[in-house]
């Protein structure tokens, strides 16, 4: 099969940055309807057309896809530079494109006819499932096509990406196994699986955004210092990281019967996580000694964006090691606390890395940015951190009031009025959140089509 053209390579990442923005926008839409719905109006806000029961599904399926699309879109931009050979197959990359576009507009469509799986995260009508391995299948050809026998020795982010692809497969096959009997008959057995697959299916996207932060870190440094993604200490985290997303899942299954080995093992390795603390801490300090704010030219705005991330990286790793323990977990499982990570995950990490290397890609080798696009990005980056703090704080707090109130035996009349001033706050702080993005997405979109204007232009 014939390798793709640079410049069409270049495309194909453009097209699935944009078709990132579109899930995110969906996503984001459906997730403050339904703040509004949950913390202030009610169901009597848009509820007989666009019910909370249909709002949250819509949220989070597409929150994902945002993680996965635009994680694909920075893979096809750093492969062939990462492999110094063109990409093995565009056309691959279409087929996936499309065969992702339409399983999109078919989740939509059944969520909107009120037709779900009734699981969390896998929520779609399971069919669904069989073209999301195809267009993975796909996905993964391409990569591995790309790099195999280039390399002597692969960079740590190349080891990232390449286990985030199977370790993918393995949590989504595993987050089906509800469709069998031997599962789906047994609520203990049921609930043990997918929890365990969650946790880990989490740890596949986390495996292919950490790896292109350390891409993004090694552009970032000039010409790229060569050192950084072949150190030891980047591999022993890369190992620390692995041996948490297998093991380090116990927390979120406290509450279901197991062995007491598998408890004390999960709990030990989540603890673990407080080497990389102290660690992501260091490297912060370093990060904010070079006064990013006198950063010039493209490199300023992905700077900003991952220095931000690493924050949001310290916050959310306290919060997971506070709730691993286990006294406290039978405090917060359940409760908004479970949420507030993560969102703060998802947003404060995920999704800054995401935006610091869309953007990366976008201004690298083109034309400075106007001060109107800086200004519009500076804006929706202030507003999206700044209202996440809040939203974050909020749901905390309102956890932990919902965790202690039942814990008290207090009626759910009670703890709805104990707590409706927390979830008035989240409403606003979500709107907040949602108009932060907006403004990015306001200046994602256009950059993108520029960008692929550029790309065509150069090719013909």
């Amino acid at each position: 099969m014939s390798a793709g053209h640079p410049y069409t390579s270049q495309r194909l990442s453009y097209r699935f940055l944009f078709a990132a923005g579109v899930v995110l926008l969906l996503g984001i839409s459906a997730g403050t309807l339904g703040a509004i719905q949950f913390g202030w109006a009610g169901e009597g806000f848009l509820g007989d057309v666009l019910p909370f029961y249909k709002l949250r599904p819509l949220h989070v399926t597409f929150v994902i896809a945002w993680l996965f699309v635009a994680s694909m879109g920075g893979l096809f931009y750093a492969l062939p530079e990462v492999s110094r050979r063109e990409l093995y197959s565009v056309r691959l990359g279409k087929w996936q494109f499309w065969i992702m576009t339409w399983t999109g507009l078919g989740i939509l469509a059944t969520y909107g006819a009120g037709i779900f799986s009734g699981r969390e995260y896998f929520n779609f009508w399971p069919p669904f499932a069989l073209a999301i391995l195809v267009a993975w299948a796909l996905f993964c050809i391409n990569v591995f096509k790309t790099i195999k026998g280039r390399l002597d020795r692969w960079p740590v982010y190349l080891w990232m990406w390449v286990t985030g692809l199977v370790v993918f497969v393995y949590t989504f096959l595993e987050g089906h196994l509800w469709l069998l009997p031997f599962f789906r008959d047994n609520i203990a057995r049921d609930l043990t699986v997918q929890w365990k697959s969650y946790g880990s299916f989490i740890g596949s996207w986390n495996m292919l955004i950490y790896g292109l932060l350390f891409y993004l870190m090694q552009r970032l440094e000039g010409e790229g210092d060569q050192k950084l993604g072949y150190r030891r200490v980047d591999f022993f985290f890369y190992w620390l990281a692995l041996a948490n997303l297998m093991f380090g899942i116990g927390h979120h299954t406290y509450h279901v019967p197991q062995s007491l080995v598998i408890r004390y093992l999960g709990f030990g390795v989540s603890m673990t996580e407080s080497i990389v603390l102290v660690k992501i801490i260091a490297d912060w300090a370093a990060l904010f000694r070079k006064k990013p704010w006198a950063i010039q030219g493209s490199q300023q705005i992905p700077f900003l964006f991952v220095l931000a991330a690493t924050l949001w990286l310290v916050l959310n790793l306290i919060l997971a090691l506070l709730f691993s323990i286990p006294l406290i977990n039978s405090l917060t499982h359940g409760t908004h606390v479970t949420v507030a990570h993560a969102m703060g995950s998802t947003i404060g990490i995920n999704s800054l890395i995401l935006w610091a290397v869309g953007f990366f890609i976008l201004t690298e080798n083109g034309e400075p940015l106007s001060p109107r696009i800086k200004r519009f990005i500076w804006w929706g980056f202030w507003m999206v951190n700044l209202c996440l703090l809040v939203f974050w704080i909020d749901l905390i707090a309102l956890g932990l009031v919902r965790g202690v109130a039942t814990i008290d035996g207090l009626s759910f009349y009670s703890i709805v009025e104990k707590t409706r001033i927390y979830m008035q706050i989240f409403a606003v702080s979500g709107i907040g959140l949602f108009l932060g993005m907006i403004l990015l997405l306001s200046q994602w979109f256009p950059l993108i089509l520029r960008r692929h204007r550029e790309a065509m232009s150069a090719v013909g």
